[in-house]
């Protein structure tokens, strides 16, 4: 074998090691991705008094799950209200310092980010719908973003340190 075919041998070799490496990432960070998107979009319930003792046995809330980009982009903004019971989860690919907006709502929100344990390490309470365009960042990385009406975390005894649960 000449220095010629030796040399394009070895560059096929180095091309499909790389095109190997990068599927299985991209397998495993889908995988990751669904994993973490089949938990989020469970019910979650408040146990053992990290969220709040409850005031007759556990309770349920409904999940919107944004989790996709157009999604993200959109989240509540349009609606009317949010039926008390429920809340919208943001899933994100991997966790970064995520920005929300209030573009386009009508009532005002809690909005908690979380960890890649659904801990939460932030939160803005009682966000009004005037404060936009102003953005509001978290203090440091995640992978979740939760909303919910205003008055969410009191009623429910949410704040930074807690543990949301989602249940199958």
């Amino acid at each position: 074998m000449n220095g010629r075919s030796e040399a394009i041998r070895r560059l096929i070799l180095l091309i499909a090691l790389v095109a190997f490496l990068v599927l299985s990432g991209l397998a495993l960070k889908k995988s990751l991705f669904d994993n973490a998107k089949e938990t989020a979009s469970q019910i979650y319930e408040r146990t053992g008094g990290v969220l709040g003792e409850p005031k007759s046995g556990a309770e349920t809330i409904n999940v919107l799950i944004a989790d996709d980009d157009a999604k993200r982009t959109l989240g509540l903004g349009g609606r009317k209200s949010l039926p008390d019971d429920s809340v919208m989860l943001f899933i994100f690919p991997k966790p970064d310092s995520y920005g929300i907006w209030m573009k386009d709502m009508k009532f005002p929100i809690d909005i908690f980010w979380l960890d890649e344990n659904f801990s939460v390490i932030d939160e803005k309470i009682n966000v009004a719908t005037s404060t936009y365009p102003e953005i509001f960042y978290p203090n440091s990385k995640a992978s979740f973003v939760l909303e919910g009406n205003a008055g969410f975390a009191e009623k429910r005894g949410i704040r930074v340190g807690s543990v949301l649960k989602f249940l199958k």
